[in-house]
């Protein structure tokens, strides 16, 4: 690999939490919705330039629940970045027109700024070390079970990246549910 492959590698890997936005906007809710807080923890490792894959321990208000988490993305020439993350997790929602169990699913768009640098001989080639922050929001329509319908929210991530690809986050923020009524 040369070079200029292994530099992309690198930032692909880091920036894949990147591009923070400028100002943090507060979250509005409908009239049917409830501002609910979020926050946990999430480890994950890249597993090729633009891919991550982990998990993720949820605190959903008070409900906890253990999500797997898959990350995709694009790195720009300029470093900035646009990750697709999509949580599945372990809780169990009745379907009610079937009785069905669903498994909670969302998918987030995730923009943030890395700070990193590359890593040294001895590590895996294009492998960088260093610390991020980002901003996730809902996508519209990807939600299912208790993120059914959630079109609204933002959490603020911050974490690190090692020279072997491991990636650990801590996360808050607030998203709309819709009420249960």
């Amino acid at each position: 690999m040369n070079n200029n492959r292994k530099t992309l590698f690198a930032v692909g890997l880091v920036c894949a939490f990147s591009l923070q936005p400028l100002v943090a906007q507060a979250v509005s809710c409908n009239d049917n919705e409830e501002l609910t807080p979020v926050r946990g923890k999430i480890f994950n490792n890249g597993v090729q330039p633009g891919t991550t894959l982990g998990t993720a321990r949820v605190r959903l208000g008070e409900d906890r629940m253990k999500c797997g988490i898959m990350g995709q993305g694009a790195v720009g020439n300029d470093g900035s970045i646009n990750f697709v993350h999509t949580l599945v997790c372990n809780d169990k929602v009745i379907f009610p027109p079937t009785g069905d169990i669903i498994h909670s699913q969302i998918t987030l768009n995730t923009t943030g700024f890395a700070n990193f640098q590359a890593c040294p001989e001895g590590f895996p080639p294009g492998s960088a070390v260093g610390t991020f922050q980002e901003t996730s929001v809902p996508i519209p329509g990807t939600g299912r079970g208790v993120f059914a319908d959630v079109e609204r929210g933002e959490i603020h991530i911050e974490g690190t990246i090692n020279c072997l690809s491991s990636i650990d986050m801590k996360f808050s923020g607030t998203i709309c549910l819709k009420d249960d009524d």
